[in-house]
């Protein structure tokens, strides 16, 4: 509250001012009305002034008070609605482009963190348990995934030293062309790869496979990829890889879900706030 010391002054003069006219004027012969009608004038200056004055400044603090701590409110929300944001973001990207793609990435790391602005809002502990046991399902499975490529590759370069002896001769490795990116993607998840699909798909690159296989050695081709489908279909360390996987995603999904109905709940409750300009500094519109 900010009362000038003028304005104190200003008022207790006005009150011995009023006081000697009063009794001035009731010593003389002033009609009644006049003087009640010098009174109420008086009474309502002084209220004008007490409320000018001073409950003016008292409701203007206060207004100012009250719309402060909706700012407050807003931003602690907004910013655990950004924190949820940005971990379902995280999640997200992660199973796109590493899980989906069964790419390793053993820095990633999922996390809640506490927002820096301290409110009501607080991060969901249930959440954050969420949040933690994706990681902690994450990194047994990248092992997975490095155990599964080593598998897949040490299978592939002994069948081709058993059925292509020849072959190995070529300066292009048959080895090496059955473990590109779209075959290997295909090993992992447990699907067949055939002759008839490598044309159907892959063209150009079953051309060039059959062109770097020896002559007498091009029907053992199809002998490959039966017993590549077979072995991958089987192996134990793949069959978990692919358990670990669907399960990493259904749960990864389940968490970016939980995330997105905290985020719109939060959405709901700022709308609350939607009539608030978040400026601290802007001033009530009270005149002083």
């Amino acid at each position: 509250m900010r009362i000038s010391f003028r304005g104190v002054i200003t008022f207790l003069i006005s009150i011995v001012i009023f006081a000697l006219i009063y009794s001035y004027a009731s010593q003389q012969e002033v009609p009644l009305w006049m003087l009640q009608f010098t009174f109420y004038a008086f009474m309502t200056a002084i209220f004008g002034f007490i409320f000018l004055g001073i409950l003016a400044p008292l409701i203007r603090e206060r207004l100012k008070e009250t719309k402060m701590k909706k700012i407050e409110e807003a931003e602690a929300l907004d910013s655990l609605k950004k924190e949820y944001e940005r971990c379902a973001w995280s999640i997200g990207n992660n199973i796109e482009k590493y899980v989906e793609k069964n790419e390793l990435n053993f820095s990633f790391q999922a996390s809640l963190i506490e927002p820096s602005i301290v409110g009501k809002a607080k991060i969901s502990e249930e959440l954050k348990q969420q949040v933690q046991k994706y990681n902690e399902k994450y990194e047994p499975y990248n092992a997975l995934l490095k155990a599964s490529k080593a598998a897949i590759k040490f299978f592939i370069e002994g069948s081709v030293r058993e059925l292509f002896p020849k072959t190995l001769n070529k300066p292009y490795p048959l080895d090496e062309s059955l473990q590109v990116d779209y075959l290997m993607a295909r090993y992992l998840n447990g699907e067949k790869v055939t002759e008839s699909w490598f044309k159907e798909n892959h063209p150009r690159a079953f051309k060039n496979i059959l062109k770097d296989i020896d002559i007498s050695e091009k029907d053992e081709l199809v002998i490959l990829f039966h017993k590549l489908n077979d072995e991958f279909k089987r192996d134990p360390v793949l069959q978990r890889f692919r358990k670990e996987k669907k399960d990493l995603k259904r749960h990864g999904q389940e968490t970016i879900k939980a995330l997105q109905r905290e985020i719109n709940s939060l959405n709901e409750q700022l709308n609350k706030y939607s009539n608030l300009r978040m400026f601290k500094d802007e001033e009530i519109g009270i005149p002083e």
